[in-house]
């Protein structure tokens, strides 16, 4: 499950996809992720799922993703998730590529409270 969340098109759209990872050499590890669950969701339920970035610093994003049940408008639940930037073979942090971190700098003052979808 964690392992689709960096194949998510959120995260693709500034760069970090599978061919940018081995290009570079590098990967991503999970920090930390907390799930909060709010409602109750029924198979064949409608839902969206809204990303935002939380933060974003040379080696390290924090980012969430929250599913909202289409019929009633409701949070079903949330997923906030931080990671950090790694090289693959030595498995230790590194900085993000620089047109990643620019493109990830710029959708955070961008984005400001809005979320995507």
């Amino acid at each position: 499950p964690s392992h689709a969340t960096w194949l998510h098109p959120f995260l693709a759209e500034f760069g970090l996809y599978n061919s940018a990872f081995e290009s570079h050499g590098i990967g991503m590890a999970a920090l930390e992720q907390n799930i909060r669950y709010f409602k109750e969701l029924h198979a064949g339920a409608q839902i969206e799922v809204y990303s935002k970035l939380l933060t974003v610093t040379e080696k390290v994003i924090e980012f969430e993703h929250r599913m909202v049940n289409r019929e009633s408008g409701e949070t079903c639940a949330e997923v906030k998730n931080t990671a950090i930037c790694l090289v693959r073979v030595a498995r230790r942090g590194t900085k993000f590529p620089r047109e990643i971190y620019i493109a990830l700098s710029a959708a955070l003052e961008n984005m400001g409270t809005a979320g995507h979808a």
